[in-house]
């Protein structure tokens, strides 16, 4: 999730945003099964990010690719990511 605090480091966190209320309404949100209390979670939770307001994107970059299957070689291909490698690539015929 975008403002977990686990997915600073590897993940879509890339605000580095960390609030324990956070991080504890998500968890509940994946373990609970009723729904009403679920919706109450989201709605907490929502309030929060709300008030916090850990991010604000500046614009949206639509982005489409297609990949080739004779493209070849290290496609580390991540969602910030996507052509940082590209000087390792290859046609392979």
């Amino acid at each position: 999730f975008l403002y977990s605090s686990k997915e600073i480091e590897n993940g879509f966190n890339i605000a580095g945003y960390s609030r324990e209320a956070v991080d504890s309404y998500l968890e509940l949100i994946i373990k609970e099964n009723d729904y009403t209390r679920k919706k109450a979670f989201f709605t907490n939770l929502r309030n929060i990010i709300n008030q916090d307001v850990p991010y604000i994107g500046l614009y949206f970059y639509n982005d489409a690719a297609l990949y080739n299957k004779k493209i070849k070689g290290d496609l580390n291909l991540g969602v910030w990511t996507k052509y940082d490698d590209y000087f390792r690539w290859y046609v392979s015929f």
